[in-house]
């Protein structure tokens, strides 16, 4: 408050009015705490407090990568909880202004975005390969983020895990069977992904000597037959099924021929097969419980109004059954993982047409059949 004293000569001083002045403490920004950092693309910072500051919030500014700030949030809040709109280098902060006082800015709080995990393909190695030959080098490639772990299955039954966070691995495979190779990413804050498997066939040797394995559709189902020219403490044959040639379940089986030199004729009959694509293969038993499994065979049980591709893994040709009410003209597309179409054909015929794919890089595809109104799609492996 401000007054002034005034007197005239002899008389009493008086006092003027008085003039109030309203002085306000300088704005204080704050600092901004908690939120997470850093986070995954598409996740939230978490809920961000201002505190210590002096004056009322006029707004929360935010920007990426140093750029211009933008105004977010709701005025006068003292929390923010935001989901950044893409990845990098977040910066927030606020502005706060006491009464007559400039306004001022508080500390800033940062919020790293990482890009989501990609898992990549895994491609390359040599298959098929005979039991205690090299896999060769396969390559991890298209990822993003960082190798934390490969992973391998043996015939569909579960990945494990082992050590490896170099972007290639070859190994020696320790049995036969169908191996599939994976490896684990992670980039920054966000979930793991895995890359797309890479399958390499290990055929084994058997304790019998495989003269050979067929097999055929007939009126009473599938018909196996196979021959040995001899047989080393064979106890039995294992019949295995798969509709994917990847997972095979057990349908049935026949005895061995012991230990015998001379031919030895078998036979079974699948009597209700999958329709479709039926994959077999055998699986030998000798009597210390020691197995190998046989090369694969496979027929074809055609289904009324399907179209059907096959085989699912392929050195270069697939075959495509049509409906017996089929157009004349069939076409055919391949197209890679990632979408884009790397081969396209158009075949005239009916009932099962045969194609000689183009030079292609060893991996997964996806084959796409049209003929008429009816389509199908099919995942298939080059080799």
């Amino acid at each position: 408050d401000y007054q002034v004293i005034v007197t005239n000569g002899v008389c009493a001083s008086t006092s003027s009015s008085m003039r109030t002045i309203i002085v306000d403490s300088p704005s204080v920004g704050g600092n901004i705490t908690d939120g997470t950092t850093p986070i995954c693309v598409g996740s939230s910072t978490g809920m961000m407090t201002l505190s210590g500051q002096t004056g009322s919030i006029l707004q929360w500014q935010s920007r990426i990568n140093g750029g211009n700030w933008s105004a977010i949030g709701t005025p006068n809040s003292t929390t923010l909880d935001d989901i950044p709109s893409s990845v990098g280098t977040w910066d927030y902060q606020v502005i706060v202004t006491n009464g007559a006082c400039a306004a001022s800015v508080s500390a800033l709080r940062t919020i790293i975005v990482d890009a989501a995990s990609i898992g990549g393909s895994v491609s390359g190695g040599n298959t098929p390969i005979l039991l205690g030959e090299s896999t060769g080098i396969m390559t991890l490639s298209g990822y993003v983020g960082i190798i934390v772990k490969w992973q391998k299955q043996l015939n569909g039954n579960g990945y494990y895990d082992f050590p490896n966070s170099a972007d290639t691995y070859n190994e020696m495979p320790v049995a036969g069977g169908i191996w599939e190779y994976r490896a684990a990413i992670i980039n920054g804050a966000c979930p793991m992904a895995f890359s797309v498997q890479n399958p390499i066939v290990v055929e084994a040797p058997l304790p019998i000597s495989l003269v050979d394995f067929s097999a055929s559709a007939t009126k009473e189902g599938v018909l196996l037959t196979w021959s040995t020219a001899s047989e080393s403490y064979n106890e039995k044959f294992i019949i295995e099924r798969s509709a994917n040639g990847k997972a095979y379940k057990s349908i049935g089986e026949v005895a061995g021929g012991g230990t015998v030199t001379e031919r030895q004729d078998y036979n079974f009959t699948d009597e209700t097969p999958l329709p479709g694509i039926n994959y077999y293969r055998l699986r030998q038993m000798d009597f210390d419980g020691k197995f190998e499994y046989s090369p694969v065979s496979y027929v074809l049980m055609r289904r009324a109004g399907d179209i059907t591709i096959y085989p699912t893994i392929t050195q270069g040709e697939l075959k495509i059954a049509l409906p017996a009410d089929a157009a004349n003209e069939t076409a055919i597309n391949i197209y890679s993982i990632q979408g884009e179409l790397v081969f396209k054909q158009v075949l005239v015929g009916s009932s099962i047409l045969t194609v000689t794919l183009p030079e292609m890089a060893e991996g997964q595809y996806v084959a796409e059949v049209i003929n008429g109104n009816i389509s199908k799609r099919t995942q298939i492996f080059k080799q």
